[in-house]
């Protein structure tokens, strides 16, 4: 990932779904790491679409939802569609958009919202059936992000060429009011419910070359004061309601040797910490509401050696020890609260590194998974973790 550009890969937790039947999954081979009391045990290559690229999970429906971007190929993304229980495909692909990117479900209406960023638009599927409600909400130029409030039953989307955010009705997938300007080039969103607000990453705003976060009223769709400025090149961030705290990594710039982050109270919007150190080239982030804490992937982009995490205490944003050293190629992260253990996709290595949230300490060895992994996302009501692997066109299935 270059130290400017967001990797759309990384930001996008995302993608979409194609047609073709898929009636079996393909079990080649089973991979297993000790943790803690117990094994975790990898089912690889249970095949989706081309070019998988994000997933999203609805534990209500018992289903994930993977899209695949088909980026190599000139048709349509389409949106795979498959059973947590068993892991088993559900149906052909559903084709969708050009270009599609991130998810989001809203398990209360049973809906997914993926992004195509071609298109200028949202497909709105039904997680239950996988039927398609609307293949085309147009909203602004390029969405790039999108994210569901549960209170509200508002589905935002982060609008990148557009400069903007689009409000919808989660239940019926309409635009609720024309787009909402922000700063230049929104990338991420997060939501506290709790506080009522979307705080939206704009990768480079006009203030000496510092991105800024755009707050929107959750409620209403407008913004909420004026963009908070945080560090340069801003990238990702994610919300710790329990803290009422907001954590925005910012990627490299040319004149600091290593990435940051920025912490941020939630309810009055103030900046409690501008530079936090992290390491080289963050890219992503994950937080565990119950710990407090935050896990940081750096991506050492400039070097290209193994990746680390570095993990923070979310209510004054102070380092806990040195970074953990995972594989090569990060690209994923996501916590499973439930289990105390945080999962790392490493594209390069083809694993996925396990850390004890706890501890902080990695767990040994490595799950091997298929090839290039770049998307990963847990299961709460099973505790399984699911993993899209990008180059292979398959899924894997993390079993405590």
């Amino acid at each position: 990932m270059a130290s400017r550009s967001p990797d759309k890969v990384t930001l996008m937790a995302c993608a979409a779904l194609s047609t073709g039947l898929l009636v079996a999954v393909v079990t080649v081979g089973l991979a297993q790491a000790r943790v803690g009391q117990g094994d975790i045990t990898a089912r690889r290559a249970m095949k989706v679409g081309e070019n998988p690229v994000s997933l999203a999970i609805d534990t209500r429906a018992h289903r994930v939802l993977v899209v695949n971007s088909n980026a190599e190929g000139a048709a349509n993304g389409t949106v795979s569609l498959l059973d947590t229980r068993s892991g088993e495909a559900l149906g052909q692909p559903i084709p969708i958009g050009r270009n599609p990117g991130a998810i989001a479900v809203d398990a209360r209406t049973s809906r997914a919202f993926v992004t195509n960023a071609l298109s200028d638009s949202v497909s709105v599927l039904d997680t239950r059936t996988g039927h398609v409600i609307n293949r085309g909400v147009h909203v602004g130029k390029g969405p790039h992000a999108v994210v569901v409030d549960d209170l509200t039953g508002h589905v935002f989307v982060a609008n990148a060429m557009g400069n903007s955010v689009t409000m919808l009705d989660a239940t019926s997938g309409k635009v609720l009011d024309r787009p909402v300007r922000v700063g230049h080039n929104p990338v991420a969103l997060a939501v506290d419910a709790r506080a009522g607000r979307v705080f939206v990453v704009n990768g480079n705003a006009e203030s000496a070359g510092n991105g800024s976060v755009s707050v929107i009223d959750s409620k209403t769709g407008k913004t909420w004061g004026r963009p908070i400025i945080v560090g340069p090149y801003p990238v990702a961030l994610a919300v710790d309601d329990h803290a009422s705290r907001a954590i925005v990594v910012n990627n490299n710039s040319e004149n600091a040797p290593t990435g940051s982050v920025t912490l941020l109270d939630t309810g009055s919007g103030k900046v409690i910490r501008r530079l936090i150190p992290v390491g080289d080239s963050p890219s992503m982030v994950a937080v565990d509401g119950q710990l407090g804490r935050a896990f940081v992937l750096n991506t050492n982009a400039e070097t290209a050696v193994a990746c680390s995490v570095s993990v923070l205490d979310m209510k004054e944003g102070k380092p806990l020890g040195r970074p953990v050293p995972v594989g090569q190629g990060c690209r994923a992260v996501a916590v499973n609260e439930r289990t105390g253990q945080a999962f790392v996709a490493n594209a390069i290595s083809n694993t996925v590194s396990v850390i004890d949230t706890k501890t902080r300490r990695l767990l040994a060895p490595s799950v091997r998974v298929g090839l290039y992994p770049v998307a990963i996302a847990v299961d709460s009501a099973t505790g399984r973790t699911v993993v899209a692997n990008y180059r292979d066109g398959t899924v894997s299935l993390l079993q405590p």
